[in-house]
């Protein structure tokens, strides 16, 4: 991905609590925090490193930490008991989408010396960019614990009865009738108590929401009141339960459960547990927990099991939200990268076995960066959520569409029998872009720039695919944007070439390999020099001369523009005060940046200060930004350009004509000069150009702008344009870009001369 899109697809570390709160899903939003502030469930969002992201507020209240928290000053250390800490880091770290329980038997001391205890949960989730998260929950069981002592008080209790009736029954044996009579009792009231004393200690490990107790051998349960009511139980003890149970199993659950309660009974597991959606009496299906302690007799038979069931919908509601936020694009509904590189992993696997190909399709919109400027990221959204319905409208149903970028698409196109059907695809996604978006009233246009790679042509594991697809993708764009381009081997070559140019980038500045080279702008009628255009190219030891069209474009992509930038103002303005001050040129320098020089804050600090070292005028200074990419940012750089007219440099709008909605924001900002587009230039005699070249200079009259057209090559170009009042020329016909000396003789050139020989 290039520089501004991979800056969103790797702000993958926000606070999870603000990605819940900027959720299109308002109804969800209030029921998710009365949810996660509950009085009874701490919850605690944290990384593997022990940095707590976000806690609810009874969590905080517990370890006395305020609202305003700054994430990263909270470990989870100070919350969780340590051996909960470290079960969870044993057990639930680095296994993705794995729930993972644990019942902590001690007490957690809260700033007020209470003791409560907990029942915790843990998962481990990936975000967008594959950066783990931990969340931890611990349902208060404090009041069930407060049970069970006292239950084992009962025992204790109980214990002492049954010594006291020992006692008796020693009194007793001394009457032999009375002490049969004594001892069959005795054994009646024994067995009932043996059978209480388990269903209690069975019901004390396995309780929660919902108690039973299930006798294997008879067919029968004992259901707690409320749940028996819930599940449509008129009697506390049902007869026959296996299938009135099972008849109440959601029937995509059914089979699961019934083999997992199988496998427990016949392994000899002595704990049950697992998780399935049970109808209620009205008819609502809910999701429980279910737990149990299985009872065998002495030839290891399982008689009897005992536990608990849980409501737990809200929580597989939470878990399914974001399960979705991490694996689905909130605003298209669509795949996001994770998702898609799981499927294409699963393709490569298949098509390998079957000896099939397939494709893989990167998507750019062109422009979409003006969308969001002119009308506002609310309608870019929108316009985004419109354009991925439209590109679903294109592609078969075993295709998978993802939005892997803020405007970048990626789509897998299965089972192809040839490569051509990839081609036939994308081509009816372009025409289909050829009718607008309309939001609000407002007609947005928009075209695809389309880069495709073919399994297993282009290569055999999917990041090579997408990259490869990615660089097809970036060549169209070259030729002019709204194409299709497959990949070829040529294509990795020249990014090659131009990763190898980014690099000597780098310290190009520092060995001194870049010189300036000036062209002059000529007067048309009165046919002298005017100005001064300043032009950077680079003497690559090993390479020759780089035009600058190779290296401008990867210096801003680097952001190396800036320091070169400046070194051109610098340079620049030194040599035409020298020049200045020994009299070979009285007239002004045009030096063209880049936006993203102009963006900077320091920006105008840093002109100011090359004029004031330099000792040249602000009137002898003219910056050139080309129209498109003005336009592209006009509400970044507006201000920085009126401080630039206000301090006395002139401002020129260069390739003028190519630029969207330019007339409109001329009326906010007046700029000094238009530069006319070469390309109208340099086809002069087509009709429509004549009519936009004619325009321009007319535009150029009425708000008091000088015209310049660049690219004149002929006389009969420079002939033209003087007779419709074009004022300033440049280009070969009169001169190339000249290097110092050269310039310096040029000067000195009788321009009248110069034209007599043209």
């Amino acid at each position: 991905m290039d520089g501004d899109k991979s800056v969103k697809a790797l702000e993958t570390t926000q606070n999870i609590s603000e990605n819940i709160d900027t959720c299109d899903i308002k109804n969800h939003k209030l029921f998710l925090t009365g949810f996660f502030n509950t009085e009874h469930i701490v919850l605690i969002i944290w990384r593997p490193d022990g940095t707590v992201v976000w806690l609810n507020k009874y969590a905080g209240r517990l370890a006395d930490i305020n609202d305003s928290f700054v994430k990263g000053e909270i470990k989870v250390s100070t919350i969780l008991p340590a051996e909960v800490e470290g079960l969870i880091r044993e057990k639930a770290i680095g296994k993705e989408n794995m729930a993972r329980h644990y019942e902590y038997t001690g007490p957690l001391i809260t700033k007020n010396t209470c003791k409560l205890y907990f029942k915790w949960d843990s998962y481990s989730i990936p975000d967008e960019s594959g950066d783990e998260y931990i969340i931890t929950t611990g349902v208060d069981i404090t009041g069930f614990k407060f049970t069970e002592k006292k239950l084992q008080e009962a025992n204790e209790e109980l214990s002492v009865w049954q010594k006291e009736m020992a006692a008796m029954n020693e009194e007793l044996m001394a009457q032999e009738e009375e002490l049969k009579h004594h001892l069959t009792e005795l054994k009646k009231q024994d067995e009932a108590l043996k059978v209480t004393e388990e269903r209690y200690r069975l019901v004390v490990e396995g309780a929660s929401d919902g108690i039973w107790d299930w006798d294997l051998l008879k067919n029968s349960a004992y259901l707690s009141e409320d749940w028996s009511l819930m599940l449509g139980f008129e009697e506390s003890e049902v007869l026959g339960y296996y299938d009135k149970w099972v008849d109440r199993i959601h029937p995509n659950d059914k089979k699961a459960v019934i083999n997992n309660i199988k496998n427990c009974l016949n392994n000899k597991c002595s704990h049950y547990l697992y998780e399935y959606r049970i109808k209620l009496k009205t008819g609502k299906y809910i999701w429980v927990s279910s737990k149990g302690k299985v009872l065998f007799n002495e030839n290891l038979v399982p008689i009897r099991i005992a536990g608990s069931h849980t409501n737990i919908t809200e929580r597989k509601k939470t878990e399914s939200k974001l399960n979705y936020l991490a694996y689905y694009d909130i605003l298209t509904g669509i795949p996001l990268r994770a998702t898609f590189m799981n499927s294409l992993k699963d393709t490569i696997q298949i098509s390998k076995a079957k000896g099939i190909c397939f494709a893989v399709l990167f998507l750019d919109i062109d422009n979409f960066k003006i969308v969001n400027d002119t009308y506002g990221h609310h309608i870019g959204d929108r316009f985004l959520k419109k354009v991925a319905d439209r590109l679903k409208s294109c592609i078969r149903k075993k295709d998978m569409l993802s939005r892997i970028g803020g405007d970048e698409f990626t789509l897998l196109l299965n089972n192809l029998t040839e490569k051509q059907e990839a081609e036939l695809i994308a081509n009816d996604i372009l025409k289909i872009f050829e009718y607008p978006v309309e939001i609000n009233g407002h007609k947005l246009y928009t075209t695809f720039s389309i880069g495709i790679s073919v399994f297993p042509e282009n290569g055999q594991d999917g990041k090579g695919l997408i990259k490869k697809a990615d660089i097809a993708m970036y060549q169209a764009k070259e030729n002019g944007k709204n194409n299709i381009k497959f990949y070829d081997y040529e294509m990795s070559r020249s990014i090659n070439y131009r990763d190898d140019l980014k690099r000597s980038l780098r310290s190009a500045l520092e060995k001194q390999e870049f010189y300036l080279c000036y062209q002059p702008l000529v007067e048309a009628k009165a046919k002298k020099v005017v100005s001064l255009e300043a032009l950077i190219r680079w003497r690559k030891p090993g390479n020759g001369i780089i035009s600058p069209n190779e290296f401008i474009c990867l210096a801003e992509e680097s952001k190396l523009i800036i320091p070169i930038g400046e070194w051109v103002l610098d340079t620049a303005c030194r040599q035409i005060k020298e020049w200045h001050d020994a009299g070979i040129y009285n007239s002004s320098v045009s030096v063209n940046i880049s936006v993203l020089q102009l963006k900077q804050p320091e920006f105008i600090k840093m002109v100011s200060e090359i004029l004031l070292k330099t000792g040249l005028s602000p009137e002898y200074l003219q910056l050139e930004i080309t129209e498109s990419s003005y336009m592209e940012h006009i509400h970044s750089v507006e201000e920085n350009m009126k401080l630039l007219k206000k301090i006395g440099i002139k401002v020129l709008l260069d390739d003028f004509g190519t630029g969207y909605n330019t007339l409109k924001n001329l009326q906010n900002f007046t700029v000094d000069s238009l530069k006319i587009d070469r390309s109208f230039v340099g086809n002069i005699k087509i009709n429509v150009n004549k009519v936009i070249v004619e325009a321009i200079i007319l535009l150029g009259r009425r708000i008091h702008a000088e015209i310049i057209a660049e690219g004149v090559e002929t006389k009969e170009q420079y002939e033209y344009l003087k007779s419709i009042g074009c004022n300033i020329i440049q280009g070969y016909y009169f001169c190339k870009p000249l290097e110092s000396e050269e310039t310096v003789l040029f000067l000195k050139q009788d321009m009248k001369a110069v034209f007599v020989k043209l």
